[in-house]
């Protein structure tokens, strides 16, 4: 399918459900400069971990696998969650310096919360987004984070509805967040179209919801067979204007 939709019939959608992390903003550059801070500090207090990034990384990615699943149930909050990573990952790297893996949540949170960034088209399509449809933003992730970048970029002036997954207590691609922002919004689930990047959180999501869906793919990826998408546009520039032709 076309990157801008040439060639198929316009989205004729009443409400858009948008997604936020790598649709509305770049997450992957904030993510790395977050892990590079962490590291650091970890380096200058502890020298024996100055070339173990690696380590570290494969620490928090197992700590993050076991721990994820209360997290976005909402079963645990962001601080706890936080915690209890940083106290897995420690003992996974042999590590007992509460006070040091204190610090290093605070480092990752703040670093994380700088870098992260709209992508560019953002600010000028959101407001035309806003004219033209219901808008519902859908979001996997942590309460406290999601919530920090959503006013850092004000992005509550365009969406009257919002669903965090870490305070719904349940994450794409499962269909109950999807009804609950159809429900919220008050239309059909016809009117409806999913926006977002991610093949697993928003195609599969989707089609669980028996939603249409349009990808955002900025990186020119090929969708896995039997996912392809309803729509598939480079940006959501490219969405507003097919949806006007």
């Amino acid at each position: 399918m076309s990157g801008n939709g040439a060639g198929i019939r316009p989205p004729a959608a009443e409400a858009l459900l948008v997604d936020l992390d790598d649709t509305l903003v770049t997450t992957n550059h904030a993510i790395e400069k977050a892990r590079e801070a962490a590291h650091h500090l970890l380096a200058a207090r502890r020298p024996e971990f100055a070339g173990r990034e690696g380590d570290v990384v494969a620490a928090f990615r197992a700590a993050t696998d076991t721990l994820w699943p209360s997290a976005r149930s909402g079963q645990t909050d962001d601080l706890t969650f936080q915690e209890r990573r940083m106290t897995l990952a420690f003992q996974h790297l042999g590590l007992d310096d509460p006070a040091l893996a204190r610090e290093m949540i605070g480092v990752y949170l703040d670093t994380s919360y700088r870098a992260v960034s709209r992508f560019e088209e953002v600010e000028e399509i959101l407001p035309a987004l806003a004219r033209s449809f219901k808008l519902a933003l859908v979001t996997n992730g942590l309460s406290t984070i999601q919530r920090r970048k959503i006013l850092k970029f004000g992005f509550e002036r365009y969406f009257p509805i919002i669903l965090v997954a870490g305070e719904f207590g349940a994450s794409k691609p499962d269909p109950s967040i999807f009804f609950a922002a159809i429900s919220r919004l008050g239309v059909k689930k016809e009117a409806c179209l999913v926006v977002g990047d991610s093949i697993e959180r928003e195609i599969k999501g989707s089609r669980a919801a028996g939603l249409s869906v349009a990808w955002i793919n900025r990186t020119g990826a090929e969708a896995p067979e039997g996912l392809a998408p309803d729509y598939e546009y480079r940006d959501l520039s490219s969405l507003l204007l097919h949806a006007a032709s």
